[in-house]
């Protein structure tokens, strides 16, 4: 019953329409990968993220990215930057976000649907941000 309340829930909060004008707020926590030099693991969150479509803009506890497609079950976005490109997704169902950090170079790669090595991965946990009290 939870279940299928989160997923009605995020269904309204993400559907598409012109008459999307109020950011949502969300919170979330998961884990953040660094693959730079070693592998090193990171707790994230619980941490305030807000989804703003209307503005293109998703703001998050690890960084903040230009939305580039809202379907109907993703929205992915984007933040490219001189040095490392960021690419990720937004499961508009589950409230799954998962992105990758890679250079140029390996950003080609996958593009071109090749075998690519992120810099740093993370994969978070979104559910609507509710009132305390």
């Amino acid at each position: 019953m939870t279940k299928a309340l989160f997923t009605a829930a995020m269904t309204l909060l993400f559907a598409n329409g012109s008459a999307f004008a109020e950011p949502v707020s969300l919170i979330c926590e998961g884990t953040f990968y660094n693959y730079a030099s070693t592998t090193a693991r990171s707790t994230v969150g619980p941490a305030a993220a807000t989804l703003d479509i209307e503005n293109t803009r998703f703001e998050t506890p690890v960084g903040t990215f230009h939305i580039l497609r809202t379907e109907e079950t993703s929205i992915s976005f984007d933040e490219p930057s001189a040095s490392l490109v960021v690419y990720g997704t937004l499961d508009r169902l589950t409230g799954v976000v998962t992105a990758s950090w890679t250079t140029l170079a390996e950003n080609a790669k996958r593009k071109s649907l090749l075998p690519y090595k992120s810099q740093a991965y993370v994969e978070l946990h979104c559910s609507p941000a509710k009132r305390l009290f």
